[in-house]
């Protein structure tokens, strides 16, 4: 009697257990999701941005609807610890502006790397080993591919830059929010990475003139430590993170919504710069008409500067003249007459004669 009272009790546990099952599973989901949504706003709070509070709650609420959506999805709980691990480090990789259409497509981004992550074959320990291995080959080549363009480089710069590159990328397989670094590169993807690598040497020539050019050729570096800021490590860790931007379209073709949001964004760009090269040519138009306008004022002032002056010249002329004839009306009494018909020789005794002669 006894032992079925026991039995019957298990029995009706088992049966509240098994009855309350989907009521638990839904609360500790409802946990994990919450959990993931803590972690994604330290992460935003330890990082300060210039988006609004309005941006980031549309952010945050992206992030939850697409985790709802995929609430069902095997592994479901593996997957969400991979984005509470991986958001962090993916949250600090990009710029962050207060351009809305920059903020759109950051959080079509978002978006994106989250379907991707509850969507794709979850992946085990040993494809994780295996895209390990596949990133470390092609860093190796990168980095003496780097010593072959360069070959002022300091291999220890070089070696400390591609030590500190390839553990930032464990970080990011051993979470892979990123499409990139979730499943191992096949040959055929091999093949159009060194493609890429090698179209991007002019890029690298670049890189090397902003970082000094010439100048950074003859450091000494026995003098210059190989750290982070040795110009051979800057060159080295930009152009392997030129190498990681150029892998991404070919693991990771983008859905359309985010397509749309990026060239919305690049249209606005283009428009901008256009606007930016008007305005420009327009300066540059209203420096010449001022010009223009200045050498044209210039000419009229010179002008009517001579015409102001014109006249006291004729006067002066016209006075030199008369005064010409004056001398020359002189000259002629002279000859003829002598003095005698010059009043300004005459004096008061000669008036005197000439009215008494006429008494």
């Amino acid at each position: 009697m006894l032992c079925g009272c026991y039995a019957l009790q298990s029995v009706l546990i088992i049966t509240v257990l098994a009855a309350n099952a989907p009521s638990i599973a839904k609360s500790t989901e409802a946990d994990l999701i919450q959990q993931t949504l803590k972690a994604v706003k330290e992460s935003m709070t330890h990082s300060p941005d210039p988006w609004s509070d309005e941006w980031k709650k549309e952010y945050i609420q992206t992030i939850e609807r697409e985790i709802q959506l995929h609430a069902n999805v095997s592994h479901f709980a593996e997957r969400l610890n991979i984005l509470r691990k991986g958001f962090g480090p993916y949250w600090e990789s990009f710029n962050k502006t207060a351009e809305r259409l920059l903020f759109d497509v950051r959080r079509a981004q978002i978006r994106w790397y989250i379907e991707h992550l509850m969507e794709t074959e979850f992946p085990t320990e040993q494809q994780k080993q295996a895209v390990r291995d596949r990133y470390t080959a092609v860093w190796n080549e990168a980095a003496e591919s780097l010593l072959t363009q360069f070959p002022f480089l300091d291999p220890n710069a070089v070696q400390a830059a591609k030590t500190d590159s390839l553990r930032e990328c464990y970080r990011r397989i051993d979470a892979p929010l990123l499409p990139i670094y979730s499943k191992p590169f096949e040959e055929k993807d091999t093949a159009r990475i060194e493609q890429r690598w090698h179209a991007l040497r002019y890029a690298r020539v670049d890189l090397w003139r902003q970082l000094g050019g010439e100048a950074i050729i003859t450091i000494d570096s026995q003098q210059v430590k190989a750290g982070p800021e040795h110009p051979h490590y800057l060159l080295t860790q930009r152009s392997l993170t030129q190498l990681t931007a150029s892998i991404r379209p070919i693991f990771a073709p983008a859905p359309e919504y985010y397509i749309e949001a990026l060239n919305q964004r690049n249209e606005e760009q283009r428009r901008l710069q256009q606007a930016n090269v008007s305005a420009l040519n327009n300066e540059k138009h209203l420096q010449k008409s001022h010009s223009r306008q200045t050498l044209q004022a210039e000419q009229i002032s010179f002008l009517l500067k001579a015409l102001l002056e014109s006249p006291s010249c004729f006067d002066g002329f016209v006075s030199v003249n008369m005064q010409e004839r004056q001398n020359s009306n002189h000259q002629k009494t002279t000859e003829k007459g002598g003095d005698a018909y010059d009043l300004k020789n005459d004096s008061p005794e000669t008036y005197r004669n000439v009215n008494y002669l006429k008494d």
